[in-house]
């Protein structure tokens, strides 16, 4: 950001511990959880616990940047986007698509496991 200041994201759900995020980048509470960066750089995201169940698409999207951008060469981007899909599936995320860009996969369309979609580029 040119300012250089942090920004911040809220997501209500209706499970907030948020199951594919590492637990170590975490502070859960009983009315939801926080995630930050720990270098202290990037956007903190607050995951708040609501009654009601998804019932349209997100109006928010998030992609998360595994790869290094695609500035970084496809062929040392794609093993690190694999490697995190591998461990956000394990954490309990599902795969729904994998996107071509060109010929050759791009992203992962993955959802949450309250279904909330986002992509891991």
């Amino acid at each position: 950001m040119e300012d250089g200041s942090r920004r911040g994201l809220t997501a209500d759900q209706a499970k907030p511990a948020a199951r594919a995020c590492p637990r170590e980048l975490m502070d859960e509470w009983d009315e939801g959880a926080y995630l930050s960066d720990p270098a202290g750089v990037g956007p903190n995201l607050s995951f708040l616990k609501v009654p009601e169940s998804k019932v349209v698409k997100n109006r928010v999207h998030l992609d998360v940047q595994a790869g290094g951008g695609r500035e970084t060469p496809w062929e040392v981007r794609w093993p690190r986007v694999v490697e995190a899909v591998a461990r956000l599936t394990g954490a309990g995320a599902t795969v729904l698509r994998e996107e071509h860009l060109e010929g050759r996969p791009d992203h992962v369309v993955m959802a949450d496991p309250e279904g909330n979609e986002f992509c891991v580029l």
